[in-house]
């Protein structure tokens, strides 16, 4: 049984791996292939032109015909994964895939051999059956022929007769030819000595294969770091190079050639490079299979094969080249734990601003979007034109960092006609303000139980909402109680058309539990019943709460496993990600 679980584990490992990087090729693959028909008409011009030999032209067009070439069998091994994946599982459907989690491996040469030689199920079973052999050879030392002597007994009754019948019957058998019983000889006793030296052969050569097999995987696994960071550098460099050829288009000459030529090299180095990562995985499911390894998930410091990204916004179309790279991170929404909910504004930006390293840290941790809550003092200050000026050469840098910050704002009064107009005031200030999009966490239940009784609170809840799009250009996101989607009292009928109607971008789920099953339960028929409706998922990293409702005694590796598999299983269309509440925490937690 254990070596049946190990060797289904490891093919699921596998085939998710699979499934992943067929995944990340075909982004690069689209992105690549997303201009071809411009980029074509823009080489068929300079070689009717004379300004292209023929046989350049010919390899260029190449190119994209090799792309499509890849999108077919891509998109074949993604479908030959995910069926496997079906079948292992039970789940069916396509899933959004992040980047694979896989426990931390032993890297310790000795406890791998120990593992590999005595744990290793496969040769655990043979050993069990030496033991077993060695048995029957010292019972068959004192056993003699076989004969064995049955009696039996028989009774009728013929209609004929006016008495029944009654047999009785002895049958005697003895093993022939009658010679062994003469020889003395324990043929049985050989048969079984020999058994035992066979099983002894076969499972001496199966420890020396699962070492090797344990010591190659070892060895491979730490080469591929050198690989990756081979890899990686290859792709910084591949990158530098499509960079430098988007500002040249511009000019005059075969910088357009140049260009196309710096693009295909990014793409095939993009492809080399999830090559070597998976490469790296399916090492490290080896080791897994001989030796479990620790519970943790593994980390950047600890994985060899830890993700590079690639960039498919560099094989944007030529003319919008530049300008997309400059705002591709903060445009990209990542189905993963990459938000933040900020309600220590000024904190965050002083450490944004005091740390060189802040910013590339929460980028490293995979965080590009801040949803940032400036507090009464600030947002006054903001008036006066020297903060504001400074307030918004951070947010710039901060955006031009790779992150998308937005507006956060949150006061349950709000939802009361009477205090509406402050929010209003403070949407009206602060405008002009390079924010890329604006969220409000205006929670009902905190109204005391006076000022709800008083109200409709589903309507006038609504009311601010709309009130809000009205006076603001940024796209809208709200976060709820997943309560209100749901039937019964205190569900909210109709909400998700509402919400639609009023021009909510996004919905944020407050679903409070440590247990990603229980997330899923939960999270999941509301993203499924409202497909128009984007929806993200707000986790908790506060230790007032109970760890049944936050993550924080977990710490990071904990939680960064239990995400993992809540993002597999969210992997949904309209599924936007994690939101950690909250930043201050989410800081605090221990590794």
């Amino acid at each position: 049984v254990e070596l049946a679980r190990r060797q289904a584990l490891a093919l699921l490992r596998r085939q998710y791996v699979a499934y992943w990087a067929a995944g990340e090729k075909l982004k690069l693959t689209e992105a690549f292939l997303a201009n071809e028909s411009r980029q074509s008409a823009l080489l068929a011009r300079r070689h009717g032109e004379g300004y292209l030999l023929g046989a350049d032209y010919l390899a260029y067009l190449a190119t994209f015909d090799l792309a499509r070439r890849n999108r077919e069998h891509l998109t074949a091994a993604r479908i030959l994964a995910l069926r496997t994946i079906e079948r292992l599982t039970g789940i069916s459907g396509e899933f959004a895939s992040s980047s694979p989690l896989l426990p931390v491996p032993c890297l310790d040469r000795e406890q791998l051999r120990q593992a590999a030689d005595g744990e290793y199920p496969a040769v655990a079973i043979l050993r069990e059956r030496q033991r077993g052999l060695e048995r029957q050879a010292s019972l068959a030392r004192h056993a003699g022929p076989n004969a064995n002597m049955d009696i039996y007994t028989a009774s009728g009754n013929d209609d004929a007769l006016d008495d029944p019948e009654y047999s009785i019957g002895v049958a005697v058998g003895i093993e022939l030819p009658a010679g062994r019983l003469l020889d003395g000889e324990q043929h049985g006793a050989k048969a079984a000595d020999a058994q035992v030296v066979k099983i002894r052969r076969e499972l001496l050569l199966t420890r020396e294969q699962a070492w090797m097999q344990a010591e190659e995987a070892l060895a491979l696994y730490q080469a591929s770091g050198a690989d990756l960071r081979l890899a990686t550098q290859r792709l910084r460099a591949a990158g530098e190079g499509v960079r430098e050829r988007q500002l040249r288009t511009a000019l005059e000459g075969d910088t357009l050639e140049q260009l196309h030529q710096a693009r295909s090299a990014y793409y095939q180095v993009g492809l080399e490079l999830i090559d070597a990562q998976t490469r790296g995985w399916n090492y490290q499911i080896t080791l897994l299979d001989y030796a479990p390894g620790t519970t943790e998930v593994a980390r950047p410091e600890t994985s060899a094969a830890e993700p590079a990204r690639t960039d498919p916004e560099l094989l944007a179309a030529p003319a919008a080249a530049a300008a997309a790279h400059t705002t591709a991170a903060a445009s990209q929404s990542v189905a993963g734990v990459n938000s933040l909910y900020v309600w220590q504004s000024a904190r965050f930006q002083e450490s944004s601003e005091t740390n060189p390293a802040f910013l590339s840290d929460l980028r490293a941790a995979g965080i590009d979007r801040i949803l940032l809550a400036p507090d009464g003092e600030q947002i006054a200050r903001l008036a006066e034109p020297t903060a504001r000026q400074a307030f918004v050469s951070w947010l710039r840098r901060t955006r031009e960092a790779g992150f998308r910050v937005e507006l956060l704002l949150g006061e349950p009064l709000w939802i009361l006609s009477e205090h509406r107009v402050k929010l209003l005031d403070i949407l009206i200030a602060l405008a002009e303000l390079p924010f890329t999009g604006l969220h409000l966490d205006i929670e009902p239940h905190q109204l005391t139980a006076a000022q709800a009784n008083s109200i409709d609170v589903r309507r006038e809840w609504l009311a601010t909402i709309r009130a809000a799009k009205n006076v603001s250009a940024w796209p809208l996101g709200v976060s709820v109680h997943p309560r209100y989607f749901q039937s019964g009292k205190n569900g909210w009928p109709d909400f998700g058309p509402a919400l639609a109607k009023a021009g909510v971008s996004e919905v944020i789920l407050m679903i409070y539990a440590s247990n990603p099953e229980r997330v899923r339960e939960v999270a999941a028929p509301i993203m499924q019943a409202w497909p128009a409706l984007r929806f993200g998922v707000a986790q908790s990293v506060e230790p007032e709460l109970d760890p049944s409702e936050s993550h924080f005694r977990a710490g990071r590796r904990q939680f960064d496993a239990r995400m993992g598999r809540l993002i597999r299983w969210l992997g949904r269309s309209n599924f936007n990600g994690i939101v950690i509440q909250d930043w201050n925490r989410w800081r605090e937690m221990k590794p």
